[in-house]
């Protein structure tokens, strides 16, 4: 009897466990991570930048890392998303291009893109720069503000490169290239 059951038990399991993993879901599995493994770590990577300042900044007391909190809070909102938003038009426009295998326009609208992120960067750079008015503006303390506007004018140096990044990180993805 115990038989039975055991054997009724094995079959419910492999049944269970054929329709949970089918038949070559570990070569595609394989292929899925030696594709994201790299864009994981890009991406964990590019947040730890903040992230490690708001480390540092939290042993200077607690007016500095406010400053520097609501500085990345203000990157994020205003900046990153943004700039993320835009390259999702990559997404569709360079997968489709390269399925029609048309390497030339792949590489025109990358440019272009470039192009519109980079001017994109204009308003964003308005914002930055007038970041420790517009909370002054909102109510934020003086000190406080000051060292966001410090921090996020500083950011200011190196945000044209994580543009184009971002940019050539969806244009290589597009190629199911590791990035």
């Amino acid at each position: 009897m115990s038989c039975m059951i055991l054997n009724t038990l094995e079959d419910s399991c492999a049944t269970v466990r054929k329709k949970i993993f089918p038949h070559g879901y570990r070569t595609e599995l394989k292929e899925l991570l030696r594709i994201a493994w790299p864009i994981a770590i890009e991406g964990f990577l590019e947040y730890a930048i903040l992230s490690v300042s708001l480390l540092f900044c939290g042993h200077l007391g607690k007016e500095s890392l406010d400053g520097v909190q609501l500085a990345n809070t203000t990157i994020n909102v205003v900046g990153f998303s943004v700039i993320i938003g835009l390259t999702t038009a990559f997404d569709t426009l360079l997968s489709q291009i390269f399925g029609s295998h048309n390497k030339q326009d792949l590489c025109l609208i990358l440019q272009k893109g470039i192009l519109i992120m980079l001017l994109a960067c204009i308003p964003i750079f308005a914002v930055f720069v007038n970041t420790e008015y517009l909370l002054i503006l909102v109510g934020q303390n003086r000190e406080v503000a000051k060292l966001s506007g410090q921090y996020v004018t500083i950011v200011i140096a190196g945000f044209p490169a994580s543009v184009i990044t971002h940019a050539l990180m969806k244009y290589l993805q597009c190629q199911v290239r590791c990035v």
